[in-house]
């Protein structure tokens, strides 16, 4: 996928498809966790910001609106992720 721009990379990440992983395994590597988070995200009017330096990883800052906080509660539009130990 091409880049010109930090933002241009940004958007890469939350791109279906594009993974990390090498491999697919029953918890990663098939492109759509940051894609789901992203998506998850925006549902609840939340913003999602990535900090990230070359050679040291990223950060990513999920915010949301207090109204979605209460959102968040009701069964009904409760984002899920799958849980578990980290993959090696």
């Amino acid at each position: 996928m091409p880049t010109l721009t930090q933002q241009d990379l940004v958007e890469a990440l939350f791109a279906d498809g594009i993974s990390s992983r090498d491999e697919v395994n029953e918890r990663s590597g098939r492109g759509v966790g940051l894609a789901a988070a992203r998506q998850a995200t925006l549902a609840l009017h939340g913003s999602i910001e990535v900090e990230s330096e070359h050679g040291s990883g990223a950060i990513l800052r999920m915010s949301f609106p207090l109204d979605s906080v209460w959102l968040a509660q009701q069964p009904a539009h409760r984002p899920s992720f799958p849980l578990g130990s980290p993959a090696k």
